[in-house]
């Protein structure tokens, strides 16, 4: 009834394996909910942001003027915004055919690794969640 020292290696092995299998998928399940955490968050600013300019006929300067300028997201970066009307067409953010993201405003979250570039295809811009399309697509920049 005893175990033999190949035996017990063996089932020491097994749980390893399927210690490491179920890290990985909780890994990446907890990256999928912060993406959608972002970009649920990103929709509801979007909103407030197109309420505003149904009041004042004018997208606001900065989130500032919405009330969300402290709003973090799940990487505990603040969420970026650009008011187009207050840049040249150069600093807008574009995607892979060098068209801006947005006709209005560009809002986005920085992503896990806290940076990005001006063109989403860009290797710091990959896992940054944006809206686009005018707010049809909201997701990460490198599904779009």
């Amino acid at each position: 009834m005893f175990f033999t020292l190949v035996e017990m290696l063996l089932v020491i092995a097994i749980f390893t394996i399927l210690l490491v299998i179920s890290f990985k998928g909780l890994v990446e399940s907890v990256r999928r909910t912060k993406n959608l955490r972002a970009a649920i968050e990103l929709k509801q600013i979007q909103q407030i942001i197109n309420l505003y300019h149904e009041d004042y006929r004018s997208y606001p300067p900065d989130l500032a003027a919405v009330e969300v300028r402290n709003m973090k997201d799940p990487w505990s970066t603040l969420y970026q915004y650009q008011n187009y009307s207050l840049i040249s067409n150069g600093a807008r953010r574009k995607d892979r055919n060098l068209n801006p993201l947005n006709s209005a405003y560009d809002l986005w979250s920085n992503g896990k690794d806290q940076k990005t570039n001006k063109q989403i295809n860009g290797f710091y811009a990959r896992d940054d969640i944006i809206v686009a399309n005018d707010g049809e697509f909201v997701g990460l920049a490198s599904d779009y």
